[in-house]
């Protein structure tokens, strides 16, 4: 028995400490701002202070551990920290510059007027200690502007609050906002009138609801007449047409002007309306809005399901997806009625397959549309990103096992969407093999229960089994197999259903079958030498055939004190790390 000893020696080191002394400390979050400029201070000494001073040149102190300062003047001013801890103390010093705020102003031009008022605006700030860079205005009517000379338009009558807000290059910024700066004048033109007839000749009466101060009117009624009277005479229209009526109005003490142009309707009245629907799985909803011109005097909805509405714009669910018919009536008055219908039936996704019986190839699986809808578009998803759009369709599918979800989506003119899936099952296996408990390796004879693991759609009429060592061809599910040679095999099996389909796979060296080696050697150098150097050793094992030699070595260097690690030569050492081995066989020396 060979062995090798080693002695350690163990050094031990001490590690001295020293202690800190006083250091006042502290950095600027920012050393320039703007008038006044707020400045919050951290101290961040070292050797444990238990007193303060912050002084500057601004004549602003404080006793805090951590102050806030505020610089409300212009300049540069210094700031210390004065630290002690009643022994001694000690000071840092840092600078801090603060720029003079700014001061906005502007002014507009014509700022009174008529709508639509068009005004420009003119910056009047004065920059301070650098450039002025941004503006932002605020015009009071919802817009605003970057520029520094800017303009908008005020469409609507009022009066507008206008602000400026500046920043220099130095970042300061201000403030300037004028109350009431904007007058707009606009004056509206409106009257009523009973806007719809069904019978000639109609006297038609006209009611001015126009605002604004000192107004004058002008009329002009269609019909051949005008007035400038507020309260207009009865005028007569003798024939069915569709006649503009205008009025303008213009304020006496100024220019400011408004019309208002609206249709009198003397003709058979005709009902519209806007449909939408939203689908859901076992029902539908439709948001219905009246769309008749002019305005109905009174409507009513007929949903078609026993309940009706009689507002303009309605919503209404459906608790099944049959077919419904809504009917508006709708009146313009006691004497001119009419009404509209309108039909829906929500989409039906239905398709047949004619899928192939049997194995052939290619495998072609054609689809017939059965749906059922109003202006259907269709989308066919087959496999993968195999689709299409048209209403009939076939699809190559992989002559492969497993199965597939061919899926249909119609969606009609109301853009509502159903989808069917249907699956298919491939008629091909998928040959695949396992052996009991994983075994693939060890020292011949060598004895391996291999496992059918073959996914497979229906019944196997055939397994052909190679178990690449020349030894029969054998039809079983699960075979047992014995390797008397050593080598590396490759096995196949050929998996073959009822209806004729195969399929084959081959797994390259899977079982590899090796041997103890005749004799276990090694050789090494000296047997002695000193404390401290290398020792080489280098494995001399034989073996019947050199091909398939051990590629997994595990030394153990005993020990002479009588407890050997090696009691059973038959059985690898304990302590050898995991084997990665191709082999599983083991022998010592």
């Amino acid at each position: 028995m060979r062995s090798i000893q080693l002695l350690f020696l163990f050094l031990f080191s001490v590690v001295l400490s020293s202690t800190a002394q006083l250091s006042a400390e502290f950095t600027l979050p920012q050393s320039t701002g703007c008038a006044p400029f707020i400045l919050k201070l951290t101290d961040q000494s070292t050797g444990s202070p238990t007193a303060w001073t912050w002084t500057s040149t601004a004549g602003i102190s404080s006793n805090k551990q951590n102050p806030t300062l505020i610089f409300p003047n212009a300049g540069v001013f210094d700031i210390t920290l004065t630290v002690e801890d009643g022994v001694s103390s000690d000071s840092k010093t840092l600078s801090i510059r603060v720029f003079p705020n700014l001061s906005a102003d502007f002014s507009a031009v014509d700022p009174k007027g008529c709508a639509p008022h068009a005004t420009d605006f003119y910056d009047l700030s004065v920059p301070q200690s650098s450039v002025i860079t941004d503006w932002f205005w605020s015009f009071g009517n919802g817009q605003n502007s970057t520029e520094q000379f800017p303009s908008t338009t005020y469409t609507e009558g009022g009066i507008y609050d206008v602000l400026l807000k500046i920043t220099d290059n130095n970042g300061c910024e201000a403030t300037a906002m004028k109350s009431a700066l904007v007058e707009v004048e606009a004056p509206k033109a409106d009257f009523l009138f009973d806007s719809i007839t069904c019978t000639v000749p109609a006297n038609i009466n006209f009611l001015n609801t126009s605002t604004g101060s000192n107004l004058s009117y002008t009329w002009d009624f269609g019909n051949g007449n005008t007035s400038s009277d507020q309260i207009p005479s009865t005028q007569t229209y003798p024939s069915l047409d569709t006649i503009p009526i205008t009025l303008k109005v213009q304020e006496q003490s100024g220019t400011c002007v408004d019309s208002i142009t609206k249709q009198l309707y003397l003709r058979e009245y005709k009902v519209d309306f806007d449909v939408e629907i939203v689908c859901a799985d076992t029902n539908f909803t439709v948001k219905l809005v009246d769309k008749t011109i002019p305005t109905p005097l009174s409507l009513r909805w007929d949903f078609g399901d026993g309940t009706d509405d009689i507002n303009s714009s309605v919503t209404h669910i459906y608790a099944n997806n049959q077919a419904r018919t809504i009917t508006l009536e709708a009146a313009a008055s006691p004497a001119c009625s009419n009404t509209k219908t309108y039909t829906y039936e929500p989409p039906k996704a239905s398709f047949s397959m004619d899928i192939p019986a049997s194995c052939q190839k290619p495998f072609v699986v054609d689809f017939t549309n059965t749906s059922q809808g109003t202006g259907l578009s269709y989308f066919w998803t087959f496999r993968d990103s195999v689709t299409s759009t048209a209403q009939d369709s076939s699809c190559t599918y992989p002559v492969t096992a497993g199965s597939y979800t061919p899926t249909l989506e119609v969606t009609d003119s109301m853009n509502c969407s159903k989808i069917l899936a249907q699956p298919i099952t491939m008629p091909f296996p998928i040959s695949l093999f396992t052996t009991e408990n994983n075994v693939q390796s060890g020292c011949i004879p060598l004895t391996i229960q291999f496992v059918d693991s073959s996914l497979v759609p229906s019944a196997v009429s055939s397994w052909q089994w190679d178990f690449g060592d020349g030894s029969p061809i054998v039809n079983d599910t699960n075979p047992s197999h014995t390797y008397t040679s050593v080598g590396k095999y490759d096995v196949k099996l050929v998996v073959e259903l009822a209806n004729g389909c195969s399929d084959t796979i081959v797994q390259k060296e899977f079982i590899k079958a090796g041997e103890l080696p005749q004799s276990v050697d090694f050789s090494f150098g000296a047997d002695t030498i000193c404390f401290g150097d290398r020792a080489t050793f280098s494995p001399t094992s034989s073996y019947s055939q050199p091909t398939y030699t051990a590629d997994y070595h595990c030394w153990v260097f005993e020990r002479t004190d009588g407890n050997p690690l090696i009691t059973d030569p038959s059985k690898p050492y304990q302590g050898c790390p995991p084997i990665y081995s191709a082999f599983n066989a083991y022998d010592t020396i």
